[in-house]
């Protein structure tokens, strides 16, 4: 998860969000682009659900919520070294 949506965990409300949401609306709450979103969702790092007949993908407000309070907070996440993070990025693409 990216700092500025680490940030966004911290101070999110989710009340103010309805209880179905779309995708465009869980990428601005999480602070990331539709298409990280929808590959998070891809490789199953994200609770979302596919609606029969397309492709469009749902989210349930409270499904969100509990997956943000099991995510680790940043102080728990041990940060890489530059060299050895842009490293990693070379490899993943």
């Amino acid at each position: 998860m990216s700092e500025r949506a680490q940030r966004a965990r911290v101070a999110l409300d989710l009340s103010q969000y309805p209880p179905i949401m779309e995708t465009s609306q869980v990428a601005d709450m999480l602070g990331m682009s539709v298409s990280h979103l929808r590959q998070l969702v891809r490789a199953g790092r994200i609770p979302a659900h596919r609606m029969p007949g397309g492709r469009a993908i749902k989210f349930y407000r409270d499904e969100l919520a509990e997956w943000l309070s099991e995510l680790p907070s940043a102080a728990e996440v041990p940060q890489e070294s530059g060299a050895k993070a842009a490293a990693t990025r070379r490899r993943r693409r």
